[in-house]
């Protein structure tokens, strides 16, 4: 066998891995985020150890579309922006960039739990949490979701 078959052979080998590698990470992300999409409402909030009464934490609302998200105090927009995941991180990564100020990113984990989804998020422009707790002093927030049905 000469080096060049050898390089050849290495090459493909390399380029299928990339491939096959890409195909399910894509998969994966366009099946969470199609989850995602729709009228999400609060079921619980805990930010930075305290629990927010359910009463205040539920009159907050999401709506997805695409990759564009918009948080409502009962009908009213409080806040917009984008956002971008990586379901292939562990635990998966959410990144969102609110539009009053995208140079500091809002980063987070999510996972679903049934029809719910969990995020837990860091301050703006703070590192992200490694797990889902918003203990005190940490300034994470921890916010169930579920379905809003129509």
């Amino acid at each position: 066998m000469t080096r060049e078959f050898l390089a050849r052979c290495l090459l493909l080998l390399v380029a299928t891995v990339l491939t096959v590698g890409a195909a399910p990470r894509e998969a994966i992300e366009g099946d969470d985020l199609k989850k995602m999409q729709g009228d999400w409402m609060v079921v619980s909030m805990t930010a930075n150890g305290m629990k927010y009464p359910d009463e205040e934490a539920q009159s907050l609302f999401r709506t997805i579309e695409g990759n564009n998200y918009q948080i409502s105090r009962y009908s009213k927009p409080i806040g917009k922006g984008t956002f971008k995941l990586d379901p292939a991180a562990m635990p998966k990564t959410i990144d969102s960039s609110p539009a009053a100020d995208p140079s500091k990113p809002i980063l987070g984990i999510y996972e679903f739990d049934g029809d719910n989804l969990r995020v837990c998020n860091a301050p703006p422009g703070k590192p992200r949490p490694s797990d889902f707790e918003a203990k005190a002093g940490s300034g994470h927030s921890l916010t169930v979701w579920q379905p809003e049905k129509h």
